[in-house]
């Protein structure tokens, strides 16, 4: 059996299973063919959540980055994760554990953590 992803940015195929793994936000048309028989259908990469800050469908240094320069004002604050109305520390924080596979859970704004 032959796989094939038409939009391998989104999606790569691996050989021999036809295991789909994700690489990117988007969509990719998955195809199967086998001697004279072949069918497809549409896969969809969401990204994770709210960390996810570039939209790769993972967490990573990236997504760090990309949040410590929101907040050091180096590049729009669009990711006020929990709705305090500004991007400082509480954000990257969240977005640093996220990154070591600790979850995103951003406390929304008049909420307290509690121990």
């Amino acid at each position: 059996m032959t796989w094939a992803s038409a939009n391998t940015g989104v999606a790569t195929i691996g050989a021999p299973a036809g295991l789909a793994s994700g690489s990117a936000v988007g969509t990719s048309s998955i195809s199967a063919t086998l001697n004279t028989l072949s069918g497809s259908t549409l896969l969809g990469v969401t990204p994770l959540s709210l960390c996810d800050i570039n939209g790769a469908g993972r967490y990573t240094v990236i997504d760090v980055q990309l949040m410590i320069n929101q907040a050091l004002g180096m590049s729009p604050p669009v990711n006020d994760l929990n709705g305090d109305g500004v991007v400082n520390v509480a954000e990257v924080q969240v977005v640093l554990n996220a990154a070591m596979n600790q979850g995103c859970t951003p406390q929304t704004a008049g909420t307290v953590a509690r121990r």
